[in-house]
This record gives C-alpha cells, sequence and structure tokens, in this order.
C-alpha cells in the first residue's frame, strides 16, 4: 500500500486539490443562494410588558352559595377558585403540660418540623396528647396548617397513649419498631 502511494503521490495531490476546488465552488454557490433567499426583517417595535393582575384576596370561608353550585355544576365548581382557611393566630386551648417534655418524634408521623410546631403550641408530652378528645383534637388541628388532619390520620392519641405508658412491647407490635434517638 505504501509503495502505491508513493508510485502515485502527485495524482493524489491533484485529486485533493480538485476535491478542494470542488468544495469551495459548491459552498460558494450554496451560500450565495441561501443569502438571496433570507428575508430582510423589519425593525419591531419595543415589546409591551402585559398588564398586573391583582389576585382576589382569600376568604376565610366557603359561602354556602358556591357549595350548591358546586353540586350542581361539577365542571363549573372545578374552575371556581377555592378558599383556604386560614390558620388561627395563638395557642390552643388544651391542658397544659406538666413536667419535662419528651421526644415527640417517637409518634409515627411527626418529624422535626412538626415536633417544632407543636412546641410552639405548648404540645410537649405524650400524656398531653394521649388525653386528648375530639375536640382537643379539632383544636390542635386548626393550627398545625399544611398538616392538618395528621392527628386522626396516623393515630397520635393512640401511639401517645402507648408511649405515656411506656408500653414499649404494645407500642412495637401495634406501630413497629420505636425510632432511634
Amino acid at each position: 500500500m505504501i509503495a502505491l502511494i508513493t508510485e502515485n503521490w502527485f495524482v493524489f495531490l491533484l485529486a485533493f486539490i480538485f476535491g478542494l476546488a470542488t468544495g469551495w465552488w459548491i459552498w460558494a454557490r450554496y451560500s450565495a443562494e441561501a443569502e438571496a433567499q433570507t428575508p430582510v426583517l423589519e425593525p419591531v417595535a419595543e415589546p409591551v410588558p402585559a398588564p398586573k393582575i391583582e389576585p382576589e384576596p382569600v376568604r376565610d370561608e366557603l359561602k354556602v352559595d358556591n357549595l350548591a353550585k358546586a353540586e350542581a355544576n361539577p365542571v363549573a365548581a372545578a374552575a371556581a377558585p377555592i378558599a383556604v382557611a386560614a390558620v388561627p393566630e395563638g395557642k390552643p386551648k388544651i391542658a397544659a403540660a406538666v413536667g419535662e417534655p419528651d421526644d415527640l418524634r417517637q409518634i409515627k408521623g411527626v418529624g422535626p418540623k412538626l415536633n417544632t410546631l407543636l412546641n410552639s403550641l405548648g404540645v410537649s408530652r405524650f400524656d398531653q396528647i394521649a388525653a386528648w378528645g375530639e375536640a382537643d383534637i379539632a383544636e390542635v388541628d386548626g393550627h398545625l396548617g399544611s398538616f392538618k388532619g395528621r392527628i386522626s390520620r396516623d393515630n397520635w392519641v393512640d401511639q401517645a397513649g402507648y408511649l405515656a405508658k411506656a408500653d414499649i412491647a404494645g407500642f412495637e407490635a401495634k406501630y413497629g419498631k420505636m425510632l432511634k434517638n
């Protein structure tokens, strides 16, 4: 193969130069055609900013007539704005904790953020949660914001009952292994 190249180097050089010339000619012709076909764009006026739309304030409660409309026409109700209930200010009216605070994160469903929120609401002991009735649950639930409904869904009162009595075996039998501190 090397011998073939060394004997015919001049032919290879001519073929290379011919290829370069042909490529240059095709490229120049294509560029000229593309440039001729490119339309000249007129300058565009400055963009106009979109008007600002102020959102409606959120109401504290749903109106009864909105509920009637929702029952009558579910498609229109889906498009209607939904009011979000506001979180009550202050602390819930529940029995105060007596004694050293417990680690509420031992209750399944209570993480660090919820533990901090519960402590800020004055909830810090298992026996305090275990003594809650329906009214107490509703009172605290109204202060939980995005965690609303977790007390009933995660059975906090029952879990706290086991933990307040230090019934670890009963707790683990019903709710699984306790979390390590």
